[in-house]
Protein backbone atom coordinates (compact mmCIF):
# COMPACT_ATOMS: atom_id res chain seq x y z
CA UNK A 1 0.00 0.00 0.00
CA UNK A 2 1.08 3.60 1.14
CA UNK A 3 4.92 2.50 2.13
CA UNK A 4 7.48 5.30 3.49
CA UNK A 5 10.54 5.20 5.68
CA UNK A 6 10.04 7.60 8.77
CA UNK A 7 12.29 7.56 11.66
CA UNK A 8 10.04 8.45 14.74
CA UNK A 9 10.76 9.99 18.21
CA UNK A 10 8.77 7.47 20.05
CA UNK A 11 6.48 8.90 23.07
CA UNK A 12 4.72 5.74 24.43
CA UNK A 13 2.90 3.15 23.29
CA UNK A 14 -1.26 2.40 24.12
CA UNK A 15 -3.23 -0.32 22.98
CA UNK A 16 -6.82 1.03 21.88
CA UNK A 17 -9.85 -1.51 20.29
CA UNK A 18 -7.28 -4.57 20.42
CA UNK A 19 -4.64 -2.49 18.54
CA UNK A 20 -1.62 -1.22 19.43
CA UNK A 21 -0.51 1.61 18.54
CA UNK A 22 2.94 3.73 18.71
CA UNK A 23 2.38 7.38 19.40
CA UNK A 24 5.20 9.37 18.62
CA UNK A 25 6.68 12.38 16.48
CA UNK A 26 7.84 11.83 12.52
CA UNK A 27 11.39 13.33 12.82
CA UNK A 28 11.16 14.53 9.14
CA UNK A 29 7.69 16.11 9.37
CA UNK A 30 7.20 19.87 9.62
CA UNK A 31 4.53 19.46 12.54
CA UNK A 32 5.91 18.25 15.46
CA UNK A 33 2.49 17.08 16.46
CA UNK A 34 2.26 13.62 17.93
CA UNK A 35 0.81 10.57 15.18
CA UNK A 36 -0.33 7.42 15.62
CA UNK A 37 1.34 4.30 14.28
CA UNK A 38 -0.21 1.23 14.26
CA UNK A 39 2.29 -1.37 15.12
CA UNK A 40 0.58 -4.40 13.04
CA UNK A 41 1.31 -2.36 10.12
CA UNK A 42 4.93 -1.85 10.54
CA UNK A 43 7.64 -3.32 8.47
CA UNK A 44 11.48 -3.73 8.88
CA UNK A 45 11.49 -1.58 12.33
CA UNK A 46 15.22 -0.73 13.40
CA UNK A 47 16.40 0.59 16.37
CA UNK A 48 18.87 3.34 15.80
CA UNK A 49 21.57 4.36 18.21
CA UNK A 50 19.57 8.45 18.31
CA UNK A 51 18.92 9.82 21.45
CA UNK A 52 16.23 13.06 21.63
CA UNK A 53 15.97 15.82 23.82
CA UNK A 54 12.80 16.21 25.89
CA UNK A 55 11.62 19.38 26.70
CA UNK A 56 10.06 19.46 30.47
CA UNK A 57 7.66 22.58 29.88
CA UNK A 58 6.44 20.59 26.99
CA UNK A 59 6.78 17.06 28.17
CA UNK A 60 4.08 14.36 26.20
CA UNK A 61 1.14 13.76 28.54
CA UNK A 62 0.06 10.50 27.33
CA UNK A 63 -3.50 10.76 29.14
CA UNK A 64 -4.40 13.75 27.75
CA UNK A 65 -3.46 12.68 24.01
CA UNK A 66 -5.99 9.89 24.40
CA UNK A 67 -8.46 12.25 26.12
CA UNK A 68 -8.18 14.31 22.90
CA UNK A 69 -8.00 12.12 20.14
CA UNK A 70 -10.94 9.85 20.15
CA UNK A 71 -11.04 6.62 18.39
CA UNK A 72 -7.23 7.63 17.65
CA UNK A 73 -8.24 10.18 15.16
CA UNK A 74 -5.75 13.33 15.03
CA UNK A 75 -5.04 16.00 13.58
CA UNK A 76 -5.50 20.19 14.56
CA UNK A 77 -7.09 20.34 18.29
CA UNK A 78 -10.63 21.71 18.05
CA UNK A 79 -13.41 22.23 20.35
CA UNK A 80 -16.25 21.34 19.16
CA UNK A 81 -19.62 22.52 21.14
CA UNK A 82 -22.24 19.73 21.27
CA UNK A 83 -26.12 19.71 22.57
CA UNK A 84 -27.52 16.80 23.88
CA UNK A 85 -30.32 14.83 25.25
CA UNK A 86 -29.74 14.34 29.06
CA UNK A 87 -30.52 10.24 28.89
CA UNK A 88 -26.78 10.23 26.66
CA UNK A 89 -24.85 12.11 29.25
CA UNK A 90 -23.17 9.20 31.12
CA UNK A 91 -22.04 7.83 27.87
CA UNK A 92 -20.61 10.93 26.44
CA UNK A 93 -18.47 11.21 29.46
CA UNK A 94 -16.91 7.81 29.70
CA UNK A 95 -16.03 8.82 25.98
CA UNK A 96 -15.03 12.26 26.68
CA UNK A 97 -14.10 12.24 30.53
CA UNK A 98 -12.68 15.60 29.91
CA UNK A 99 -15.73 17.44 28.39
CA UNK A 100 -17.37 20.36 30.16
CA UNK A 101 -20.77 21.02 31.23
CA UNK A 102 -21.70 24.78 29.77
CA UNK A 103 -25.45 24.70 30.44
CA UNK A 104 -28.24 22.48 30.80
CA UNK A 105 -32.40 21.81 31.18
CA UNK A 106 -34.73 19.63 31.13
CA UNK A 107 -34.28 18.48 27.87
CA UNK A 108 -30.92 19.36 26.27
CA UNK A 109 -27.48 19.99 28.05
CA UNK A 110 -24.83 22.06 26.55
CA UNK A 111 -21.17 20.38 26.34
CA UNK A 112 -17.54 21.56 25.05
CA UNK A 113 -14.91 19.16 24.10
CA UNK A 114 -11.42 19.56 22.73
CA UNK A 115 -10.34 16.49 20.11
CA UNK A 116 -7.44 16.13 18.08
CA UNK A 117 -9.16 16.01 14.88
CA UNK A 118 -12.99 15.69 13.85
CA UNK A 119 -12.84 12.01 12.46
CA UNK A 120 -12.86 10.59 15.64
CA UNK A 121 -15.95 12.37 17.22
CA UNK A 122 -17.90 12.07 13.76
CA UNK A 123 -18.39 8.87 14.24
CA UNK A 124 -19.80 9.01 17.69
CA UNK A 125 -22.24 11.65 17.00
CA UNK A 126 -23.32 9.62 14.28
CA UNK A 127 -24.16 6.52 16.24
CA UNK A 128 -26.16 8.72 18.82
CA UNK A 129 -28.55 9.48 16.27
CA UNK A 130 -31.45 12.37 17.02
CA UNK A 131 -29.87 12.74 20.74
CA UNK A 132 -26.82 15.07 19.99
CA UNK A 133 -26.32 18.49 17.74
CA UNK A 134 -23.11 19.90 16.82
CA UNK A 135 -23.57 23.87 17.74
CA UNK A 136 -20.01 24.65 16.51
CA UNK A 137 -17.75 25.24 14.75
CA UNK A 138 -19.88 26.04 11.63
CA UNK A 139 -17.11 24.25 9.09
CA UNK A 140 -17.72 20.77 11.38
CA UNK A 141 -21.83 21.13 11.80
CA UNK A 142 -21.44 21.64 7.95
CA UNK A 143 -19.30 19.03 7.33
CA UNK A 144 -21.96 16.75 9.58
CA UNK A 145 -24.76 17.71 7.30
CA UNK A 146 -23.13 16.59 3.89
CA UNK A 147 -22.59 13.42 5.95
CA UNK A 148 -25.59 12.71 7.03
CA UNK A 149 -27.28 14.16 3.19
CA UNK A 150 -24.55 11.50 1.67
CA UNK A 151 -25.82 8.74 4.22
CA UNK A 152 -30.09 9.62 3.21
CA UNK A 153 -28.91 9.80 -0.93
CA UNK A 154 -27.42 6.04 0.17
CA UNK A 155 -30.70 5.14 1.32
CA UNK A 156 -33.03 7.47 -0.87
CA UNK A 157 -34.50 8.58 2.30
CA UNK A 158 -36.59 11.82 1.70
CA UNK A 159 -34.19 14.65 3.82
CA UNK A 160 -37.69 16.21 4.55
CA UNK A 161 -39.70 12.94 5.93
CA UNK A 162 -40.41 13.04 9.80
CA UNK A 163 -37.84 10.54 11.06
CA UNK A 164 -39.17 7.66 13.67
Amino acid sequence: GNEKVRTVKPLTIILHDRMYYLIGEDIESTSNSPKNFRLDRMQQIRVLNQSFKENQSERFQPGNYIDESFNMSTGQKETIRLKIRPIIREYLLRKFPSATLISLNEEWETFEIIVLGTEGILFWILSQKADVEVLSPQHFRKKLKITIQSMAQLYQIDSNAPML
